[in-house]
C-alpha cells in the first residue's frame, strides 16, 4: 500500500439553533467559570460512577465533543479516542480494533472482537453503525477484556454508545454541516415534556456526499446518501418504576465501497514463489475505472427498551431490543476495467436480545449485580459471483458461484456476577464470573457454475453443481474477573486486576475453527492534580492469547490445490504494552490532551497457515508457512494522540476552536506480515470551529 494521510478537515458555516426553557441558566453559566476538568459519569460497569473511579482503562467522549470534532460515524471515532482503530466496511460493517485485537471476519458466521453496546442493548453485529451517530450524550471505550459483564466477543473490550434521554425541559435544537465533497449534514433535536410522568424526545440526521474515489461513468464510490430518525420516551409513573422506549429508524444508499484491484504480471519475480517483497503497483487509488457501477442499499429498523424497579433492597433492570437489517450490494470485485468478476450480495438479518439484571442499591455494605442473558440472530443470506456476459460470450451474465444461506442463525445464553467488597475505607476487592453458552448453524448451498454444459452444448446451457455447506457448532465457557483497587487519596487510585475474555468458534465452507481465549494482566492508575486541573492515567498490560482468530489462506480440499481466505486458529500469541494519557486546564478557556500507547504483539506460535504462490497466471497454488514471530494484523506500535480545545466567550453564546491530530507508526494488515501488507505510519490532522 502507499502512504495514507488522513484528512484535514474543517468545518465552517455551522448553524447551530437552540430553544431551551430552564431555570437554571445562572448557575450553568457560573459553574462554566471555574478553571477545572470535569467529572464524567459513566455506566461502564453496569452501575453509575465516576470515570475517575472506575478501575478501567478507558476513553469517555461527550456528545459536546463528538460535536466539536464532527464526529457522526462510528468510523470517526478515532479522532476522539485515538488508542482506537476503526476500519473500513462502512454502513455495512465495521471492523473495530482496540490494542491490536480484532476481527476481520465480517461474514455471516463470523464475530466481532469488541462488544458494541448502543443504550444498553448489546448488538450481535456490527451493521448499519454509522447511521446512528446523531443525538449522542456521551461515548465510553472500554481497553480490555469485559468478559465478566458484557460477556462473548469482548475480548478487545467494549464500547458503550449512549443516546441523549428525553428530560423535563423543553428543547430544541438544529444544525447544518457543508464541507467539500458535496458534504451537507443536517441534524436536529425537539424534547417534550408531555406530563409529569412523561417526555417525549424527537431526533434525526441526513447525510449526503459526494464520493471520494471517480471512477468516471462509473460513479464515485465513498459516497453517502442517508436519513436516520428517533424517537426516546421516558415513562416515570412512581419514584420506584421507569421505562425508556426507543424507536429507531435509518434507510442509506449510494455507490458504496468500491475495491481496487491489479493483474499480477506473470514475471520470473513472482512465479513459484511467496510474493513477501512483492508490493503490486495500484496505481491511482483515488481515481480508477472500473467494469460496471455499483451500488449499496440499506435499510435498518431498531426497538429497545430499558425497564427498572427499585425494591427497598436492590434494582431490577430489563434491557432488551428487536433490530432487523436488510442490504443488498453490488460491486466490480475485482476492481479494475477489465470484465473479470462482479460481486452481489443481499441479506436480512434479524437479532432481539434480553438481559435481566438485579443489583444492590445506595447504601448496602457492598456493590454486587447478578443476572442473565440470552441473544437470538436470524439471517438469510444470497450472494453469488457472477461473470459479464461479454467475457463468456453470452447472452447475459453468469453466476459463476452463487451461496444461498436461507437459515443462519447464532444463539448466546449467559449467567453472570460480580461482587465489589471494601476490605477497607480505601482498599476494595472485586470478583466476577460469567458462564456463557453459544451455538451456531447454519442451513445452505453453494452452487458451481458447470462449466462443461455451459460451453459444450453450445446453446450456453446454464447448470449448477450443488454443495451442501450447512454446519453447526457449540461452545462454552466459564470467563472470570478478579481485581483490587486501592484509592491512594480522593483523586488517586491505583488498581491491578486479571481478567478472562472469550469469543466463540466457528465455521466456513472449507473448515472448522475453535474458540479464543484471552488471558489479560493489568495494573493502571487515575489521578487528578493542581486543584481538579490536571488528569495524568496510566496503564501497563501483558496479554496471553489462546487460538486467536485471524484470516488466512486455508486449502479447499477439493482436490484443485487452491487455497481460500478463511478464519483460522493461531496457536499462541502475546501482547504487551504501556499507555499514557494527560489532560490539562492551563486556563478556564483551553483544555489540552495528550496519549501515548506503546504495543509490543507477535504470535509465539502459528503453523498450518498456507501462503499463496504463483504457478503460473492463470493457476495459483499454495504452501505451509510457519508465521511464529510475526505481529497480528492491526498492531501499530505506537500510537500518539493531541488535541487542543479553546473556547471563546461571546454575548450571544461560545464558539469551541478544536485542533486534534493523531500518528499511527506502521502495521500489517495481515498475519503474513508481507511488504504488500505493510500500511506504513502515518498521521491525521482535523481541525473544527462549532
Amino acid at each position: 500500500m502507499r502512504k495514507m494521510w488522513g484528512p484535514c478537515a474543517l468545518m465552517l458555516g455551522t448553524a447551530m439553533v437552540a430553544l431551551t426553557a430552564s431555570s437554571s441558566n445562572a448557575q450553568e453559566a457560573g459553574a462554566a467559570e471555574e478553571t477545572t476538568l470535569q467529572d464524567i459519569v459513566v455506566t461502564a460497569t453496569k452501575r453509575a460512577t465516576d470515570v475517575q473511579k472506575t478501575p478501567i482503562a478507558m476513553d469517555v467522549v461527550t456528545g459536546d465533543a463528538l460535536a466539536n470534532l464532527g464526529v457522526n460515524s462510528v468510523d470517526a471515532l478515532s479522532n476522539a479516542a485515538p488508542d482506537v482503530n476503526f476500519a473500513g466496511g462502512g454502513l455495512n460493517s465495521t471492523v473495530i480494533t482496540i490494542r491490536g485485537i480484532s476481527s476481520q471476519d465480517v461474514t455471516e458466521l463470523g464475530d466481532p472482537a469488541v462488544s458494541l453496546n448502543f443504550d444498553g442493548e448489546y448488538l450481535t453485529r456490527p451493521l448499519g453503525l454509522n447511521g446512528a451517530m446523531f443525538d449522542i450524550a456521551r461515548v465510553e471505550v472500554l481497553r480490555g477484556p469485559q468478559g465478566t459483564l458484557y460477556g462473548r466477543n469482548a475480548t478487545a473490550g467494549a464500547i458503550n454508545i449512549i443516546t441523549n434521554r428525553p428530560s423535563d425541559k423543553y428543547e430544541a435544537s438544529g444544525s447544518l454541516d457543508v464541507g467539500n465533497y458535496g458534504s451537507i449534514i443536517t441534524q436536529g433535536m425537539v424534547n417534550v415534556p408531555v406530563s409529569e410522568t412523561l417526555a417525549l424526545r424527537a431526533s434525526f440526521m441526513t447525510n449526503d456526499r459526494d464520493g471520494y474515489r471517480d471512477h468516471g461513468d462509473n460513479g464515485k464510490s465513498d459516497d453517502a446518501q442517508m436519513r436516520a430518525v428517533r424517537l426516546r420516551a421516558l415513562y416515570t409513573p412512581t419514584d420506584r418504576f421507569s421505562a425508556l422506549i426507543t424507536g429507531e429508524y435509518m434507510r442509506a444508499g449510494g455507490v458504496g465501497s468500491q475495491p481496487s484491484g491489479f493483474l499480477l504480471p506473470s514475471t520470473p519475480a513472482t512465479l513459484g514463489k511467496v510474493p513477501s517483497t512483492y508490493v503490486p503497483d495500484l496505481g491511482n487509488t483515488s481515481n480508477w475505472p472500473l467494469d460496471m457501477k455499483g451500488f449499496f442499499h440499506l435499510a435498518q429498523s431498531d426497538l429497545r427498551w430499558e425497564l427498572n424497579y427499585d425494591f427497598d433492597w436492590a434494582r431490577l433492570t430489563y434491557v432488551g431490543g428487536y433490530r432487523r437489517v436488510t442490504s443488498h450490494q453490488l460491486n466490480d470485485i475485482s476492481g479494475t476495467a477489465t470484465q473479470v468478476v462482479d460481486y452481489d450480495s443481499r441479506s436480512d438479518y434479524t437479532t432481539q436480545g434480553h438481559e435481566f439484571r438485579l443489583s444492590s442499591v445506595a447504601g448496602s455494605p457492598f456493590n454486587w449485580q447478578t443476572g442473565v442473558y440470552y441473544s437470538n440472530e436470524d439471517q438469510l443470506t444470497d450472494s453469488g459471483l457472477f461473470t459479464p456476459a461479454t467475457v463468456f460470450n453470452g447472452a447475459r451474465d453468469v453466476y459463476t458461484v452463487k451461496f444461498n444461506y436461507p437459515n443462519v442463525n447464532a444463539t448466546s445464553t449467559a449467567l453472570f456476577a460480580q461482587v465489589s467488597e471494601p476490605l477497607t475505607d480505601s482498599l476494595t476487592f472485586t470478583q466476577g464470573v460469567r458462564w456463557t453458552h453459544d451455538e451456531k448453524s447454519r442451513v445452505g448451498t453453494q452452487n458451481t457454475l458447470n462449466f462443461g454444459q455451459y460451453f459444450g452444448s453450445g446453446g450456453h446451457t446454464i447448470a449448477y453443481t450443488p454443495l451442501d455447506v450447512g454446519g453447526q457448532g457449540s461452545w462454552y465457557r466459564t470467563n472470570w474477573h478478579v481485581g483490587l483497587d486501592w484509592q491512594v487519596a480522593p483523586d488517586s487510585m491505583v488498581y491491578v486486576k486479571a481478567s478472562s475474555g472469550y469469543k466463540s468458534g466457528g465455521f466456513t465452507t472449507v473448515n472448522t475453527y475453535g474458540p479464543e481465549d484471552l488471558r489479560a494482566y493489568e495494573i493502571g492508575t487515575k489521578n487528578r492534580f493542581w486543584n481538579n486541573r490536571l488528569e495524568v492515567n496510566g496503564d501497563l498490560f501483558h496479554y496471553d492469547y489462546t487460538g486467536q482468530q485471524v484470516a488466512t489462506f486455508v486449502p479447499t480440499n477439493d482436490g484443485t490445490g487452491l487455497s481460500v481466505l478463511s478464519t483460522q486458529n493461531a496457536g499462541a500469541s502475546t501482547m504487551d504494552g504501556v499507555e499514557a494519557e494527560v489532560t490539562v486546564m492551563p486556563t478556564k478557556a483551553d483544555k489540552v490532551h495528550f496519549s501515548a500507547n506503546y504495543l509490543f504483539a507477535e504470535f509465539t506460535k502459528f503453523t498450518g497457515a498456507q501462503a499463496v504462490i504463483v504457478s503460473s497466471v492463470s493457476d495459483p497454488g499454495s504452501v505451509s508457512v510457519n508465521l511464529k514471530g510475526n505481529t497480528p494484523p492491526q498492531s501499530p506500535k505506537w500510537t500518539l494522540g493531541m488535541s487542543w480545545e479553546h473556547t471563546f466567550n461571546f454575548s450571544w453564546g461560545d464558539l469551541v476552536a478544536t485542533a486534534q491530530g493523531r500518528y499511527l507508526s506502521a502495521y500489517y494488515l495481515t498475519p503474513y506480515n508481507l511488504l504488500a501488507d505493510r500500511q506504513p505510519g502515518y498521521h491525521q490532522t482535523d481541525l473544527s470551529l462549532a
